[in-house]
């Protein structure tokens, strides 16, 4: 029974959420791109990160994006990149981050959360394309180390001006507010 097929098994970095820094009403600067993940598997100094969304993101292909990183419990310098990139022939959906050279600090380790934030180097809108339509923005993100990505990762909402939050901030507050006036609907009925 010798050199029988066994099985493989497939990792996939795991707890995917993205966000935008400023506004998710459609057709508005977003602001920076937020994105976290926990690898399955560490990554290390040289090896890639590649974040695809179903809308365009950037406003053009081929183009540096700033991101910086960081992740939980980190004990030395945070990670840097060799590169981010918006790919050539993405149609603006497509980031490829490189993480760079140094093995003691460019990397992300296994099951520790992490958090990207870009940006970009130029630009008014920080190469960031001002919101689409309205409607779910969905990704599909995947690392060099592990062996599946992950698939239609629900990411935000894009809202029309009415009833939308204006940013992140605003979300939380907005929830907050409906749990603050539903309290108080139940008071006034007893």
């Amino acid at each position: 029974m010798a050199d029988q097929a066994g099985y493989t098994l497939k990792t996939a970095a795991t707890a995917f959420s993205a966000s935008r820094g400023s506004s998710y009403l459609t057709l508005v600067a977003p602001g920076a791109l937020v994105f976290s993940f926990t690898p399955t598997t560490a990554l290390a100094a040289g090896n890639t990160i590649t974040l695809t969304s179903n809308v365009k993101l950037f406003t053009a292909d081929n183009t540096v994006v700033a991101c910086t990183a960081t992740y939980a419990d980190i004990a030395v310098a945070v990670p840097t990149f060799a590169s981010a990139t918006t790919k050539a022939t993405g149609t603006g959906k497509i980031l490829t981050l490189t993480l760079g050279a140094t093995s003691a600090t460019d990397k992300f380790p296994a099951t520790k959360a992490a958090t990207i934030t870009c940006t970009s180097a130029t630009g008014a809108l920080n190469n960031m394309d001002p919101n689409t339509a309205a409607g779910a923005v969905t990704f599909s993100f995947e690392t060099q180390t592990d062996l599946e990505g992950l698939v239609d990762q629900t990411g935000y909402t894009i809202c029309a001006a009415t009833g939308c939050p204006t940013s992140a901030a605003s979300s939380t507050a907005s929830v907050g507010m409906l749990t603050m006036l539903a309290l108080a609907g139940v008071a006034m009925r007893q």
